[in-house]
């Protein structure tokens, strides 16, 4: 794994545990959105990339921390957004 994959991977780990059991997939840190993979209505399964950020340089794929529907996606791609903003919205199948 090169250095940039392995932080990657790092912050997509962090993406799903902010996730948790919550509806809400949030921001860890203030960035730019780079590409968007699923739009409302959408079903999706764990691990499925939802979107790609960037932050400080560094792109981060938020996943799918379970099975759900996309209720709404908060921002387009090159939308900017802040520390915990709310990014994707899920509910349950």
């Amino acid at each position: 794994l090169s250095s940039s994959s392995a932080a990657s991977d790092v912050y997509k780990r962090q993406g799903q545990a902010r996730a948790g059991a919550s509806n809400t997939l949030v921001a860890p840190m203030p960035g730019t959105v780079i590409a968007v993979q699923v739009a409302a209505g959408d079903m999706v399964s764990v691990g499925q990339p939802l979107m790609v950020i960037e932050s400080m340089k560094l792109e981060t794929t938020l996943a799918a921390p379970r099975e759900a529907c996309v209720k709404a996606v908060h921002f387009g791609v090159g939308a900017t957004f802040g520390l915990k903003a709310i990014l994707v919205t899920l509910q349950d199948l």
